[in-house]
């Protein structure tokens, strides 16, 4: 009765370490060879499905929330520009009141700068008109003449000028043509010549003059009884006041000898020689041989 008991007691203890087995089983049932391919092959397929599923809305998920960062960032970066577009518009607005502010006062500016040059400048030309006034060279003819030369016993006219101002006349010319002419009817010419003066320099206060020699002109002509002969001087005269004004004129002489005329009054008047202004001179020689004292 014993010895039986012995192997039941063996083959119990050798089961006992085997318990796990069927758990293992059935935790891989995918090796075991008694599942059908094509049952296999479903469920891979339906996992892998599962699998793709799954990453794909997250992958999708991923994908919206760079999309939204994207757009927030584009929102931020629209706005950015937005208020730097205005910024710089209300730049320049600024920009505008002030430039139109300095432009404002530079015309009023070059308003008052042209108007003060206007006024210095007709100051100044006020003040050079009074010291031209004042001061101008003035050039006339201080003495023509006829004189006797000395050496030659001939008779010469004399010409001078003189600068009545204060500044040099720092140009005198003139043009000058001197006849001798029949006396008393101013017809016959005797002799005749042309004098020029050009680019004499007068100062102020000092004499210029000049003599030319007369043909068929003698010292009885010189004394209003005897004068059968006259001497005509005419032509044109210039010259610079210093201040750059220029000045022209006609002149115009004859001679008379020397003459004693008696008055309405009793008295008597004497002259000569010399020379007078053209204007009026028949006259004058008229009145003279009718008052002509003897």
């Amino acid at each position: 009765m014993i010895q039986p008991q012995g192997p039941l007691s063996c083959s119990y203890n050798k089961t006992m370490p085997d318990d796990t087995k069927p758990d293992t089983v059935q935790q891989d049932s995918s090796a075991d060879p008694s599942v059908p391919p094509a049952i296999k092959e479903q469920l891979e397929s339906s996992h892998v499905t599962q699998m793709s599923s799954e990453d794909m809305n997250a992958k999708i998920q991923n994908l919206g929330d760079e999309v939204h960062k994207a757009e927030k960032w584009m929102i931020w970066f629209t706005g950015a520009i937005a208020f730097f577009g205005l910024c710089t518009v209300l730049v320049g607005i600024l920009q505008w009141h002030v430039m139109n502010g300095q432009l404002g006062e530079m015309k009023s500016g070059g308003v008052d700068t042209r108007d003060l040059a206007v006024a210095a400048k007709n100051q100044a030309d006020l003040q050079r008109e009074q010291l031209e006034g004042t001061t101008a060279a003035i050039v006339i003819f201080s003495d023509v003449r006829i004189t006797r030369n000395p050496t030659t016993n001939d008779e010469e006219v004399v010409i001078s000028l003189l600068n009545q101002g204060h500044v040099i006349a720092p140009e005198v010319h003139a043009s000058l043509q001197i006849d001798t002419v029949s006396f008393v009817d101013l017809k016959t010419v005797f002799g005749s010549q042309k004098v020029t003066v050009v680019g004499q320099q007068v100062r102020d206060g000092s004499n210029w003059s000049k003599t030319y020699k007369l043909s068929n002109f003698t010292q009885d002509d010189q004394r209003f009884a005897t004068q059968t002969r006259t001497v005509n001087l005419r032509g044109t005269f210039g010259f610079d006041n210093g201040f750059g004004r220029k000045y022209e004129q006609p002149v115009c002489y004859w001679s008379i000898g020397s003459y004693n005329t008696k008055n309405d009054d009793g008295g008597s008047t004497s002259g000569g020689p010399g020379f007078m202004p053209c204007d009026g001179f028949k006259e004058f020689v008229s009145f003279v041989r009718k008052h002509e004292l003897k």
